[in-house]
């Protein structure tokens, strides 16, 4: 081609006078991610984005996303933080807005972002200590990476044998739901509630060096799993009873 050529081509590729050049929005996306903490970060990209002669328009990114902030909403590729979830998934929209040469808002571009939780919480510290007239049930804590809320902490008493002492009556499960903090009777009976199957036959019970009956510790151990907002339930945690 030669200059002439090339002279030509620039002119009727160039808006022609008084009209201005306008712009083509580039969102990018749609941006997609595993919460990491409590906020979420993401990196945004319209550099896509373009005037009609090739450069770099201005712009401007905004978010509905709840507690959505920006380091600059006007860089072409801005950091976003997000809050959640839950809602599990968050999904919330993306907005573009460019400029064209003389100011005036050009075109807009929309996208989506969304954060996953996908992850249960980690539960520890459980404990099943030895308390006045039975053992004191401790479900410890539960942790969520992303700080989804609420936590909620179930416990359950797995038995060997042994029968839950509940008022003037010993009602005996294999297992049965306890609360946190809650001082759990057990004892070994020969009879359970009126109505109730027959005990099957009873484990072997320790003696210790003085000869008095005491129950072996793991024969009954406390099972503690939590669960999130967004429906995730840890594996179970399951403790001995400590003397």
């Amino acid at each position: 081609m030669t200059l002439l050529d090339a002279l030509i081509a620039a002119a009727l590729a160039a808006p022609a006078p008084g009209i201005d050049c306008h712009t083509t929005a580039e969102a990018g996306g749609s941006y997609e991610a595993e919460c990491a903490s409590a906020e979420t970060a993401f990196q945004l990209d319209g550099s896509l984005s373009r005037h009609c002669d090739g450069s770099l328009p201005e712009m401007r990114w905004e978010s509905d996303c709840a507690g959505a902030r920006f380091d600059d909403p006007t860089y072409v590729k801005p950091t976003l933080w997000v809050a959640g979830p839950p809602p599990c998934p968050l999904v919330c929209e993306l907005r573009l807005q460019v400029f064209n040469t003389d100011g005036t808002p050009g075109d807009v571009d929309h996208t989506t972002v969304t954060v996953h939780d996908r992850e249960p919480p980690q539960v520890g510290g459980a404990a099943l200590r030895r308390a006045p007239h039975g053992y004191r049930v401790e479900c410890g804590e539960a942790i969520d990476r992303c700080g989804t809320e609420p936590i909620a902490i179930a416990a359950e008493l797995i038995t060997r044998g042994f029968e839950r002492v509940a008022g003037a009556c010993v009602a005996r499960e294999d297992s049965f739901p306890v609360a946190c903090g809650e001082v759990v009777r057990l004892r070994r009976l020969p009879d359970g509630c009126p109505g109730r199957s027959p005990r099957p036959p009873r484990p072997p019970v320790s003696v210790d060096s003085r000869g008095s009956r005491t129950f072996s510790a793991g024969e009954f151990r406390l099972k503690v799993t939590a669960g999130d907002g967004c429906g995730n339930v840890s594996a179970p945690l399951e403790v001995s009873a400590s003397k």
